[in-house]
């Protein structure tokens, strides 16, 4: 992995990596009695019914750590992105490149 790439594993905090920040991040008190808490599921989906129902399992607790492309995800640009985003950190990594690959494969 070169040096500018970030491993999933190190994303400890809501926000790490251009993500979300604290107020919308996924996980903390209040989701620990939840169906899905303690269930890291990392969403790729680049469609609004993918954002949807990664949408879904964070609002059941899940952790949820949504990967985007460079210059940010298109579903952005919906009238909805801030619902469809909510408890998800999220982070950019180029998926075309080997250290972008390599981060979201392990």
């Amino acid at each position: 992995m070169s040096d500018d790439a970030v491993s999933l594993g190190e994303l400890s905090t809501p926000g790490a990596v251009g993500g979300t920040g604290p107020d919308q991040s996924s996980g903390g008190p209040h989701l620990a009695n939840t169906p899905l808490a303690g269930l890291a599921v990392l969403d790729l989906s680049t469609t609004l019914a993918g954002a949807f129902a990664a949408q879904f399992l964070a609002d059941a607790g899940a952790d949820v750590t949504q990967v985007e492309r460079p210059g940010g995800t298109a579903l952005r640009a919906f009238a909805g992105w801030p619902s469809f985003g909510r408890r998800k950190r999220s982070v950019v990594l180029d998926r075309t490149s080997e250290a972008g690959s390599a981060a979201v494969i392990g």
